[in-house]
């Protein structure tokens, strides 16, 4: 994906140039990015018992919930 967006970037850098869009592209590709590493540590934080148990929540459920929580104050700040 990363190779199709260069591409359209080099294919549109004239039209956009007055929206400056690469600054726009490479926050859209960090959060995706960094999302996706997100997940990977509370997945291992999860695994490995740093994240204690709640009486009635799956494992599942809580690494879900907690990672939406987490996106959600990120999507917030960006």
């Amino acid at each position: 994906s990363m190779y199709y967006l260069v591409l359209f970037y080099q294919a549109t850098h004239a039209e956009l140039e007055p929206y400056k869009p690469l600054g726009k592209f490479v926050v859209i590709k960090m959060v995706l990015f960094l999302s996706f590493w997100q997940s990977v540590v509370i997945s291992a934080l999860s695994f490995f018992g740093f994240i204690p148990p709640i009486s009635g929540v799956s494992q599942a459920e809580k690494q879900y919930v907690i990672e939406n929580f987490l996106i959600c104050c990120e999507m917030l700040l960006i």
